[in-house]
Protein backbone atom coordinates (compact mmCIF):
# COMPACT_ATOMS: atom_id res chain seq x y z
CA UNK A 1 0.00 0.00 0.00
CA UNK A 2 2.90 2.32 0.79
CA UNK A 3 4.15 1.91 -2.79
CA UNK A 4 0.83 3.19 -4.12
CA UNK A 5 1.26 6.53 -2.32
CA UNK A 6 2.91 9.40 -4.23
CA UNK A 7 6.52 10.01 -3.23
CA UNK A 8 5.72 13.53 -1.97
CA UNK A 9 2.98 12.18 0.28
CA UNK A 10 5.21 9.38 1.60
CA UNK A 11 7.91 11.90 2.50
CA UNK A 12 5.35 14.03 4.31
CA UNK A 13 4.17 10.96 6.24
CA UNK A 14 7.73 10.20 7.31
CA UNK A 15 8.19 13.76 8.55
CA UNK A 16 4.92 13.64 10.44
CA UNK A 17 5.88 10.27 11.92
CA UNK A 18 9.11 11.75 13.25
CA UNK A 19 7.20 14.67 14.72
CA UNK A 20 4.77 12.30 16.41
CA UNK A 21 7.62 10.34 17.99
CA UNK A 22 8.82 13.61 19.42
CA UNK A 23 5.29 14.32 20.62
CA UNK A 24 5.27 10.99 22.43
CA UNK A 25 8.38 11.90 24.37
CA UNK A 26 6.88 15.35 25.03
CA UNK A 27 3.85 13.66 26.58
CA UNK A 28 6.22 11.50 28.62
CA UNK A 29 8.11 14.55 29.85
CA UNK A 30 4.84 16.25 30.81
CA UNK A 31 3.75 13.14 32.73
CA UNK A 32 7.11 12.96 34.48
CA UNK A 33 6.85 16.61 35.52
CA UNK A 34 3.37 15.91 36.84
CA UNK A 35 4.64 13.05 38.98
CA UNK A 36 7.69 14.91 40.26
CA UNK A 37 6.24 18.38 40.87
CA UNK A 38 7.36 19.80 44.19
CA UNK A 39 10.84 18.27 43.93
CA UNK A 40 12.58 21.58 43.29
CA UNK A 41 16.15 21.40 44.55
CA UNK A 42 16.84 23.77 47.44
CA UNK A 43 20.61 23.65 47.05
CA UNK A 44 22.26 21.38 44.54
CA UNK A 45 25.82 21.03 43.26
CA UNK A 46 26.49 23.48 40.39
CA UNK A 47 25.10 22.33 37.07
CA UNK A 48 27.94 20.98 34.95
CA UNK A 49 27.13 21.05 31.20
CA UNK A 50 27.10 17.59 29.63
CA UNK A 51 28.63 19.01 26.45
CA UNK A 52 30.27 22.30 25.46
CA UNK A 53 28.54 24.95 23.37
CA UNK A 54 29.13 24.76 19.62
CA UNK A 55 32.44 26.19 18.45
CA UNK A 56 33.12 28.38 15.45
CA UNK A 57 33.57 25.39 13.17
CA UNK A 58 29.94 24.36 13.70
CA UNK A 59 28.36 27.81 13.76
CA UNK A 60 25.44 28.82 11.59
CA UNK A 61 26.81 30.49 8.47
CA UNK A 62 23.79 32.80 8.43
CA UNK A 63 24.38 34.01 11.98
CA UNK A 64 24.32 37.72 12.76
CA UNK A 65 25.77 38.76 16.11
CA UNK A 66 28.01 41.46 17.59
CA UNK A 67 31.09 39.93 15.99
CA UNK A 68 29.74 39.42 12.48
CA UNK A 69 28.92 36.25 10.54
CA UNK A 70 30.33 32.78 10.84
CA UNK A 71 32.37 30.78 8.36
CA UNK A 72 31.53 27.62 6.37
CA UNK A 73 32.54 24.23 7.77
CA UNK A 74 35.39 22.71 5.78
CA UNK A 75 36.00 18.98 5.32
CA UNK A 76 39.27 19.20 7.22
CA UNK A 77 37.68 20.93 10.23
CA UNK A 78 34.84 18.39 10.29
CA UNK A 79 37.39 15.57 10.31
CA UNK A 80 39.37 17.25 13.09
CA UNK A 81 36.24 17.51 15.24
CA UNK A 82 35.30 13.86 14.82
CA UNK A 83 35.05 11.91 18.05
CA UNK A 84 38.29 9.92 18.44
CA UNK A 85 36.51 7.29 20.58
CA UNK A 86 34.60 5.62 17.74
CA UNK A 87 34.79 1.98 16.74
CA UNK A 88 32.39 1.21 13.91
CA UNK A 89 28.81 1.89 15.05
CA UNK A 90 29.89 2.35 18.69
CA UNK A 91 30.79 5.88 19.82
CA UNK A 92 32.11 6.60 23.31
CA UNK A 93 31.43 9.97 25.00
CA UNK A 94 33.65 10.41 28.09
CA UNK A 95 33.29 13.61 30.13
CA UNK A 96 34.43 15.13 33.39
CA UNK A 97 33.08 18.12 35.27
CA UNK A 98 33.95 20.14 38.34
CA UNK A 99 31.70 22.61 40.12
CA UNK A 100 32.10 25.11 42.93
CA UNK A 101 29.29 27.02 44.61
CA UNK A 102 28.83 29.18 47.68
CA UNK A 103 25.37 29.71 49.06
CA UNK A 104 23.55 31.39 51.94
CA UNK A 105 20.10 30.76 53.38
CA UNK A 106 20.38 26.99 52.77
CA UNK A 107 18.19 24.71 54.88
CA UNK A 108 19.72 21.58 56.41
CA UNK A 109 16.42 20.97 58.27
CA UNK A 110 13.10 22.85 58.54
CA UNK A 111 13.81 26.24 60.10
CA UNK A 112 17.61 25.85 60.05
CA UNK A 113 19.31 28.14 57.51
CA UNK A 114 22.98 27.56 56.76
CA UNK A 115 25.84 28.89 54.68
CA UNK A 116 27.89 26.34 52.80
CA UNK A 117 30.46 25.88 50.07
CA UNK A 118 29.87 22.90 47.78
CA UNK A 119 32.57 21.24 45.66
CA UNK A 120 31.35 18.77 43.07
CA UNK A 121 33.17 16.24 40.88
CA UNK A 122 31.07 14.77 38.05
CA UNK A 123 32.60 12.04 35.86
CA UNK A 124 30.37 10.60 33.18
CA UNK A 125 30.34 8.38 30.15
CA UNK A 126 27.94 7.81 27.28
CA UNK A 127 27.61 5.25 24.49
CA UNK A 128 25.99 5.52 21.07
CA UNK A 129 25.23 1.92 20.11
CA UNK A 130 24.45 2.23 16.45
CA UNK A 131 21.56 4.43 15.34
CA UNK A 132 18.97 3.14 17.79
CA UNK A 133 20.42 2.87 21.30
CA UNK A 134 22.08 5.25 23.75
CA UNK A 135 23.40 4.73 27.28
CA UNK A 136 24.45 7.55 29.60
CA UNK A 137 25.84 7.44 33.13
CA UNK A 138 26.87 10.34 35.37
CA UNK A 139 28.10 10.30 38.96
CA UNK A 140 28.13 13.45 41.07
CA UNK A 141 30.17 13.55 44.27
CA UNK A 142 29.24 16.59 46.41
CA UNK A 143 31.33 17.82 49.35
CA UNK A 144 29.78 20.38 51.74
CA UNK A 145 31.79 22.69 53.99
CA UNK A 146 28.98 22.88 56.57
CA UNK A 147 28.89 19.70 58.71
CA UNK A 148 25.09 19.90 58.93
CA UNK A 149 25.01 18.68 55.30
CA UNK A 150 26.18 15.17 54.45
CA UNK A 151 28.64 14.59 51.62
CA UNK A 152 26.95 12.48 48.99
CA UNK A 153 27.35 10.74 45.64
CA UNK A 154 24.47 10.90 43.16
CA UNK A 155 24.06 8.43 40.29
CA UNK A 156 22.08 8.86 37.08
CA UNK A 157 21.84 6.11 34.48
CA UNK A 158 19.64 6.20 31.36
CA UNK A 159 19.06 3.77 28.52
CA UNK A 160 17.05 4.91 25.52
CA UNK A 161 16.19 3.30 22.22
CA UNK A 162 14.10 4.18 19.20
CA UNK A 163 13.19 2.61 15.91
CA UNK A 164 10.54 2.69 13.17
CA UNK A 165 8.76 0.00 11.22
CA UNK A 166 6.66 1.23 8.34
CA UNK A 167 4.26 3.82 9.77
CA UNK A 168 5.00 2.73 13.35
CA UNK A 169 7.45 4.38 15.70
CA UNK A 170 8.73 2.92 18.98
CA UNK A 171 10.59 4.61 21.86
CA UNK A 172 11.86 2.95 25.03
CA UNK A 173 13.44 4.75 28.00
CA UNK A 174 14.77 3.29 31.25
CA UNK A 175 16.22 5.46 34.00
CA UNK A 176 17.78 5.00 37.43
CA UNK A 177 18.42 7.99 39.69
CA UNK A 178 19.97 7.82 43.16
CA UNK A 179 20.26 11.19 44.86
CA UNK A 180 20.57 12.93 48.21
CA UNK A 181 19.92 16.59 47.39
CA UNK A 182 18.20 19.13 49.67
CA UNK A 183 14.67 19.75 48.36
CA UNK A 184 12.29 22.69 48.73
CA UNK A 185 9.40 20.41 49.69
CA UNK A 186 11.21 18.64 52.53
CA UNK A 187 13.59 21.51 53.49
CA UNK A 188 16.41 19.00 54.00
CA UNK A 189 18.65 16.52 52.23
CA UNK A 190 16.40 13.79 50.89
CA UNK A 191 17.77 10.35 50.07
CA UNK A 192 15.76 8.70 47.32
CA UNK A 193 16.05 6.09 44.61
CA UNK A 194 13.89 6.34 41.51
CA UNK A 195 13.46 3.72 38.78
CA UNK A 196 11.45 4.79 35.73
CA UNK A 197 10.41 2.94 32.59
CA UNK A 198 8.54 4.33 29.59
CA UNK A 199 7.39 2.77 26.35
CA UNK A 200 5.89 5.06 23.69
CA UNK A 201 4.44 3.94 20.36
CA UNK A 202 3.17 6.09 17.51
CA UNK A 203 1.23 5.25 14.37
CA UNK A 204 0.74 7.41 11.29
CA UNK A 205 -2.88 6.71 10.30
CA UNK A 206 -2.77 8.91 7.19
CA UNK A 207 -1.08 12.09 6.00
CA UNK A 208 -2.78 14.29 8.64
CA UNK A 209 -3.91 11.93 11.42
CA UNK A 210 -1.72 10.06 13.91
CA UNK A 211 -1.93 8.41 17.30
CA UNK A 212 0.37 8.04 20.31
CA UNK A 213 0.23 5.55 23.18
CA UNK A 214 2.50 5.80 26.24
CA UNK A 215 3.00 3.35 29.12
CA UNK A 216 4.91 4.50 32.18
CA UNK A 217 6.13 3.15 35.50
CA UNK A 218 7.97 4.92 38.31
CA UNK A 219 9.18 3.21 41.49
CA UNK A 220 10.52 5.48 44.24
CA UNK A 221 12.07 4.73 47.61
CA UNK A 222 12.30 7.63 50.07
CA UNK A 223 14.33 7.63 53.29
CA UNK A 224 15.03 9.91 56.22
CA UNK A 225 12.07 12.31 55.94
CA UNK A 226 9.81 12.58 59.04
CA UNK A 227 6.12 11.87 58.35
CA UNK A 228 6.92 10.84 54.79
CA UNK A 229 4.74 8.72 52.51
CA UNK A 230 7.67 6.30 52.18
CA UNK A 231 8.12 4.29 49.03
CA UNK A 232 5.66 4.65 46.15
CA UNK A 233 4.80 2.98 42.85
CA UNK A 234 3.18 4.86 39.98
CA UNK A 235 1.76 3.31 36.83
CA UNK A 236 0.26 5.32 33.98
CA UNK A 237 -1.31 4.83 30.56
CA UNK A 238 -1.95 7.76 28.23
CA UNK A 239 -2.94 8.17 24.62
CA UNK A 240 -3.47 10.98 22.15
CA UNK A 241 -4.98 11.46 18.71
CA UNK A 242 -3.25 14.21 16.72
CA UNK A 243 -4.48 16.07 13.65
CA UNK A 244 -2.31 18.15 11.33
CA UNK A 245 -4.38 21.23 10.49
CA UNK A 246 -1.80 22.60 8.08
CA UNK A 247 1.93 23.35 7.71
CA UNK A 248 3.26 23.88 11.23
CA UNK A 249 -0.20 23.73 12.88
CA UNK A 250 -1.45 20.71 14.82
CA UNK A 251 -4.06 19.85 17.42
CA UNK A 252 -4.90 16.79 19.46
CA UNK A 253 -7.00 15.17 22.15
CA UNK A 254 -5.32 13.22 24.94
CA UNK A 255 -6.55 11.05 27.80
CA UNK A 256 -4.83 9.06 30.51
CA UNK A 257 -5.24 6.88 33.59
CA UNK A 258 -2.89 6.40 36.52
CA UNK A 259 -2.60 4.41 39.73
CA UNK A 260 -0.43 5.58 42.66
CA UNK A 261 0.41 3.13 45.45
CA UNK A 262 2.08 4.64 48.53
CA UNK A 263 3.55 2.98 51.60
CA UNK A 264 1.84 5.34 54.10
CA UNK A 265 -1.54 6.89 53.31
CA UNK A 266 -4.35 6.08 50.89
CA UNK A 267 -3.58 4.79 47.40
CA UNK A 268 -4.89 6.91 44.53
CA UNK A 269 -6.22 6.63 41.00
CA UNK A 270 -6.59 9.49 38.56
CA UNK A 271 -8.04 10.19 35.12
CA UNK A 272 -6.73 12.94 32.87
CA UNK A 273 -8.22 14.63 29.83
CA UNK A 274 -6.58 17.42 27.83
CA UNK A 275 -6.67 19.25 24.52
CA UNK A 276 -3.42 20.12 22.73
CA UNK A 277 -2.41 22.72 20.19
CA UNK A 278 0.92 23.32 18.50
CA UNK A 279 2.25 25.94 16.09
CA UNK A 280 5.66 26.17 14.44
CA UNK A 281 6.79 29.07 12.24
CA UNK A 282 10.09 28.07 10.64
CA UNK A 283 12.84 28.56 13.24
CA UNK A 284 11.48 31.82 14.60
CA UNK A 285 8.46 30.84 16.66
CA UNK A 286 7.09 27.73 18.33
CA UNK A 287 4.01 27.52 20.52
CA UNK A 288 2.65 24.55 22.46
CA UNK A 289 -0.55 24.58 24.53
CA UNK A 290 -2.50 21.96 26.42
CA UNK A 291 -5.32 22.23 28.91
CA UNK A 292 -7.77 19.95 30.65
CA UNK A 293 -8.56 18.51 34.04
CA UNK A 294 -7.61 15.69 36.38
CA UNK A 295 -9.98 13.73 38.59
CA UNK A 296 -8.15 12.04 41.49
CA UNK A 297 -9.73 9.45 43.78
CA UNK A 298 -8.44 8.50 47.26
CA UNK A 299 -8.98 4.78 47.87
CA UNK A 300 -10.32 3.58 51.25
CA UNK A 301 -10.17 7.14 52.55
CA UNK A 302 -13.69 8.56 52.61
CA UNK A 303 -12.33 11.74 51.08
CA UNK A 304 -14.24 13.03 48.07
CA UNK A 305 -12.56 13.07 44.66
CA UNK A 306 -10.31 16.02 43.86
CA UNK A 307 -11.18 17.69 40.54
CA UNK A 308 -8.51 20.14 39.37
CA UNK A 309 -7.79 21.99 36.14
CA UNK A 310 -4.43 21.27 34.52
CA UNK A 311 -2.56 23.07 31.78
CA UNK A 312 0.79 23.52 30.13
CA UNK A 313 2.10 26.20 27.79
CA UNK A 314 5.46 26.99 26.19
CA UNK A 315 6.46 29.74 23.79
CA UNK A 316 9.87 30.09 22.14
CA UNK A 317 10.68 33.09 19.97
CA UNK A 318 13.91 33.71 18.04
CA UNK A 319 13.92 37.32 16.80
CA UNK A 320 17.57 36.89 15.72
CA UNK A 321 19.99 34.03 15.25
CA UNK A 322 21.37 32.92 18.62
CA UNK A 323 18.75 34.96 20.50
CA UNK A 324 15.91 33.05 22.15
CA UNK A 325 13.07 34.26 24.34
CA UNK A 326 11.05 31.61 26.16
CA UNK A 327 7.91 31.59 28.27
CA UNK A 328 6.41 28.56 30.03
CA UNK A 329 3.52 27.94 32.42
CA UNK A 330 2.04 24.80 33.93
CA UNK A 331 -0.36 23.45 36.53
CA UNK A 332 -0.25 19.84 37.77
CA UNK A 333 -1.28 17.55 40.63
CA UNK A 334 0.88 14.83 42.19
CA UNK A 335 1.38 12.81 45.39
CA UNK A 336 3.40 14.61 48.06
CA UNK A 337 6.52 13.30 49.76
CA UNK A 338 4.52 13.60 53.01
CA UNK A 339 1.91 11.06 54.06
CA UNK A 340 -1.79 11.71 53.41
CA UNK A 341 -1.13 14.65 51.10
CA UNK A 342 -1.12 15.62 47.44
CA UNK A 343 0.25 18.79 45.91
CA UNK A 344 -1.29 21.22 43.44
CA UNK A 345 1.41 23.25 41.73
CA UNK A 346 1.26 26.22 39.36
CA UNK A 347 4.37 27.83 37.87
CA UNK A 348 5.40 30.50 35.36
CA UNK A 349 8.94 30.95 34.01
CA UNK A 350 10.54 33.45 31.61
CA UNK A 351 13.97 33.13 30.02
CA UNK A 352 16.41 34.76 27.60
CA UNK A 353 19.52 33.29 25.98
CA UNK A 354 21.98 35.14 23.78
CA UNK A 355 25.36 34.52 22.15
CA UNK A 356 27.91 37.37 22.13
CA UNK A 357 31.10 37.71 20.09
CA UNK A 358 30.85 34.12 18.76
CA UNK A 359 32.26 32.57 21.94
CA UNK A 360 30.13 33.71 24.90
CA UNK A 361 26.71 32.39 25.87
CA UNK A 362 24.55 34.41 28.25
CA UNK A 363 21.27 33.27 29.80
CA UNK A 364 18.89 34.72 32.34
CA UNK A 365 15.69 33.22 33.70
CA UNK A 366 13.19 33.81 36.45
CA UNK A 367 9.79 32.74 37.58
CA UNK A 368 7.20 32.21 40.24
CA UNK A 369 5.41 29.11 41.50
CA UNK A 370 2.75 28.28 44.07
CA UNK A 371 2.39 24.84 45.68
CA UNK A 372 -0.65 23.93 47.79
CA UNK A 373 -0.81 20.76 49.89
CA UNK A 374 -4.19 18.97 50.04
CA UNK A 375 -5.21 16.45 52.71
CA UNK A 376 -6.20 13.06 51.26
CA UNK A 377 -7.97 11.67 54.35
CA UNK A 378 -10.18 14.46 55.76
CA UNK A 379 -13.81 13.52 55.08
CA UNK A 380 -16.37 16.01 53.81
CA UNK A 381 -14.07 18.91 52.90
CA UNK A 382 -11.05 19.80 50.83
CA UNK A 383 -8.50 20.76 53.49
CA UNK A 384 -5.87 23.26 52.41
CA UNK A 385 -2.77 22.87 54.55
CA UNK A 386 0.70 24.15 53.77
CA UNK A 387 1.05 26.64 50.92
CA UNK A 388 4.37 27.82 49.46
CA UNK A 389 4.97 30.78 47.15
CA UNK A 390 8.43 30.80 45.57
CA UNK A 391 10.16 33.32 43.33
CA UNK A 392 13.45 32.51 41.64
CA UNK A 393 16.02 34.21 39.42
CA UNK A 394 19.19 32.97 37.74
CA UNK A 395 21.86 34.29 35.39
CA UNK A 396 24.86 32.55 33.81
CA UNK A 397 27.68 33.25 31.36
CA UNK A 398 29.60 30.45 29.64
CA UNK A 399 32.21 29.97 26.97
CA UNK A 400 34.06 27.08 25.36
CA UNK A 401 37.78 26.25 25.40
CA UNK A 402 39.98 23.68 23.66
CA UNK A 403 37.05 22.73 21.37
CA UNK A 404 35.45 20.32 23.87
CA UNK A 405 35.57 22.25 27.14
CA UNK A 406 33.12 24.62 28.81
CA UNK A 407 33.53 27.08 31.67
CA UNK A 408 30.63 29.00 33.19
CA UNK A 409 29.85 31.33 36.08
CA UNK A 410 26.38 31.73 37.56
CA UNK A 411 24.28 33.43 40.20
CA UNK A 412 20.85 32.39 41.47
CA UNK A 413 18.40 33.68 44.04
CA UNK A 414 15.48 31.75 45.56
CA UNK A 415 12.92 33.11 48.00
CA UNK A 416 10.20 30.89 49.43
CA UNK A 417 7.30 32.08 51.61
CA UNK A 418 5.32 29.41 53.46
CA UNK A 419 2.45 29.39 55.95
CA UNK A 420 4.10 26.33 57.57
CA UNK A 421 6.76 27.11 60.15
CA UNK A 422 10.30 26.28 59.06
CA UNK A 423 9.78 26.03 55.29
CA UNK A 424 10.42 29.64 54.29
CA UNK A 425 13.90 30.68 53.15
CA UNK A 426 15.86 33.33 51.26
CA UNK A 427 18.87 31.93 49.41
CA UNK A 428 21.68 33.38 47.27
CA UNK A 429 24.14 31.14 45.41
CA UNK A 430 27.22 31.86 43.31
CA UNK A 431 28.74 29.13 41.15
CA UNK A 432 31.61 28.21 38.84
CA UNK A 433 31.74 25.07 36.70
CA UNK A 434 34.22 23.45 34.35
CA UNK A 435 33.48 20.58 31.99
CA UNK A 436 35.36 18.70 29.29
CA UNK A 437 34.01 15.88 27.18
CA UNK A 438 33.41 14.36 23.77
Amino acid sequence: MRKLLPKKLRNRCHRLSANIQLSAFTLLAFATLTLSHGQQVLIAPPVVPSEPPPTDSTSDTNQIDLAGGGSPVSASSASANRNPFQWGPVILHPRLGYGFSSGTGLQSAPGQSRKSVVNTLSPGIGFDLGRHWQINYTAGAAFYSDPNFKDSVNHNLTLSGRTTYGDWGFNLAQGVAISSDPLVETAQQTAQQTYSTTLATSYQINSVLSSVLTLGQELRDLQGVPNSAGSSSDWSLSGALNYQLGPGVSTGLGAGFGYNKVEVGPDMTHEDLNLQFGYQLARQLSLSLNGGLQIRQFLNSGQSALVSPTFGASLNYRPFDYTTLSLAASRSISPSYFQNQVTEGTSVTLGLSQRFFKHYYFSVNGGYDVTTYQDSTLVGAQFHGREDSRSFFGVSLSTSFLKHGTVSVSYSKNQNSSNALGYGFNSDQFGLSLAYGY
